[in-house]
């Protein structure tokens, strides 16, 4: 899997209004798969869409929506329920920042090692987030802190089969994320 760079111009760390639809797309989309429908970001996308955003704010609309409607698709379709498995699903579709929206609520009500190993794979999200982004230096600070969290308490996440593999990834971080595998 290769990460999908947003289109030039679309930089949510500089341009309030990239960041705003970024983050009102992402709630949405988590929102969408808790109903099991995907009215709330189409409905999100589309008003958006009507202001007339800048185009490179047209184009990650453009992007998102349906990779999102792919995500909710097999969600259904494999009648997925766990939180975490539903992550893997959208890590796996190169949904980087809404794995995190999606496990943020599951690692705030988790505590010890597994409120640790949850942080690890949202900090993982972020290197792939950042490496989109173009930011190597903030996706290598990420990745160390990331695979130290992972290393230390993986063993809570025993349902991702191969999360070794992105331990090993985040060693050298690069812009070629691991697929992860659920074992279920």
């Amino acid at each position: 899997m290769d990460i999908k760079i947003p289109p030039e111009g679309f930089d949510p760390y500089a341009d309030r209004s990239a960041r705003d639809i970024r983050n009102s797309l992402s709630r949405a989309f988590v929102r969408a798969l808790a109903a099991g429908t995907p009215d709330p970001f189409l409905d999100e996308g589309n008003k958006w869409l009507e202001t007339a955003p800048q185009p490179a704010c047209r184009v990650y609309i453009q992007d998102r929506l349906p990779r999102f409607v792919a995500v909710l698709a097999e969600i259904k379709r494999e009648r997925i329920s766990d939180p975490l498995h539903k992550a893997v699903v959208i890590w796996n579709h190169g949904l980087f920042f809404e794995v995190h929206e999606q496990i943020e609520d599951f690692w705030h009500e988790s505590t010890g090692g597994l409120h640790r190993a949850l942080q690890g794979l949202i900090l993982s999200a972020g290197v792939y987030v950042h490496l989109e982004a173009g930011n190597k230096s903030a996706a290598r600070g990420l990745a160390e802190k990331a695979g130290k969290w992972l290393g230390a308490h993986g063993s809570e996440l025993p349902r991702i089969a191969n999360l070794r593999a992105l331990i090993d990834a985040l060693e050298t971080p690069c812009e070629n994320p691991p697929a992860l595998q659920w074992q279920g």
